[in-house]
């Protein structure tokens, strides 16, 4: 049964109305960010996921190249790391490109893919530090460095992106332990 018109009962439809679009956008919010609390949507996350993949796994498959193993070696000698630090170096960029890129691929359940990827960010921003002691070395010459630049630019770059990626894929982690939506 209708209700007559009246000005209070079209100012109550539209609190109504204006309530349910609230929540209506609040739970598409939830859905469209996957609970990263607004900081990052998750096709961005998966991007730089994607991104910290293929440039780790790129770099570390150069380096058995000319004429950047050349360069990597003399990164490594002229800092002060020991010989096995050369293909350690090369085998661990290739294994966090590689972990960065396995939890894309769907033979994971979602708690798992994060702690995948938590174990990729760890691995880069060990490797993101020693990339930048290898800049800050002054008996490094900037030409066998990336781009020819002695400050650390890029190392920390990557670093900052393993950090922001780390504490997403932590929150996530964090989150599907407090749903209990999805096991290992």
């Amino acid at each position: 049964m209708l209700e007559p018109f009246s000005p209070q009962n079209f100012c109550k439809a539209g609190l109504a109305r204006l309530s349910n679009l609230h929540l209506e956008r609040k739970t598409m919010n939830k859905y469209r960010n996957e609970g990263i609390d607004g900081i990052i949507p998750l096709s961005v996350f998966r991007g730089i996921s994607i991104f910290l993949g293929i440039l780790m796994f790129m770099f570390g498959f150069l380096k058995f190249f000319t004429p950047i193993n050349g360069w990597f070696e003399v990164q490594i000698q002229q800092s002060h790391l020991p010989h096995a630090a050369i293909l350690a170096g090369k085998l661990g960029e290739m294994a966090t490109g590689i972990l960065f890129i396995l939890p894309q691929l769907s033979i994971w359940k979602e708690r798992r893919r994060y702690q995948i990827l938590l174990v990729a960010c760890f691995s880069l921003f060990v490797e993101m530090l020693i990339a930048t002691y290898v800049h800050l070395q002054p008996g490094v010459p900037p030409e066998v460095l990336p781009i020819g630049i002695k400050p650390p630019l890029i190392p920390l770059f990557v670093l900052v992106l393993s950090v922001v990626a780390a504490k997403v894929a932590w929150r996530k982690l964090l989150s599907s332990f407090q749903d209990g939506t999805s096991g290992c």
